[in-house]
């Protein structure tokens, strides 16, 4: 099975183009040549790029201009896709990262509060039942909570009164 592919024709340059031994045209010749680093910043602050962002571009574009012409190949371009897909690679991996930090975070905060709630509802001795009668919780027959009357009474101000001796006699 052949097939073919619809070939283009390029058209040769116009005869006012000729080249220089270096392969650079004639007709651009009288353009002044800036170095690379100057033509990146032109093209960065002509985009609208100002600080510290158009001198982080400038490196990059200078990073991937491996050739130091100050143009970019097929190969540059190349280069420059492949940098550019890695990074999306990887952004997308830390941004997997994060959730999943972000979730463990979660669970951990989940786990903690029940952990605590449990300990809480274990270290009650009583709770009150449907009548509303305080009962044991850790006794098997979950007996009724009882406390002894309050038979003594004593004010801060009693103790003006009473000799130490008395005071001594005294017993919890």
């Amino acid at each position: 099975m052949s097939s073919s592919a619809p070939t283009m024709a390029v058209p040769p340059p116009p005869a006012s183009a000729a080249q220089h031994d270096d392969g650079h045209c004639k007709v651009h010749a009288h353009i002044p040549t800036m170095n690379r680093t100057e033509t990146f910043k032109k093209v960065t602050a002509a985009s609208g790029q100002t600080g510290d962002e158009a001198q982080r571009i400038v490196e990059l574009l200078r990073h991937w201009d491996s050739d130091k012409d100050g143009l970019f190949s097929v190969e540059n371009v190349l280069q420059a896709a492949q940098t550019v897909l890695k990074e999306q690679r990887r952004n997308r991996m830390l941004r997997w990262v994060v959730v999943g930090v972000l979730v463990a975070y979660i669970v951990t905060l989940a786990l903690l509060l029940g952990i605590t709630y449990g300990a809480i509802e274990m270290a009650k001795d009583a709770k009150p039942d449907e009548d509303a009668v305080l009962r044991a919780t850790h006794l098997a027959n979950k007996d009724v909570v009882r406390t002894k009357s309050k038979v003594d009474v004593w004010s801060p101000f009693d103790v003006v009164d009473k000799s130490l001796a008395d005071m001594e006699k005294v017993r919890a």
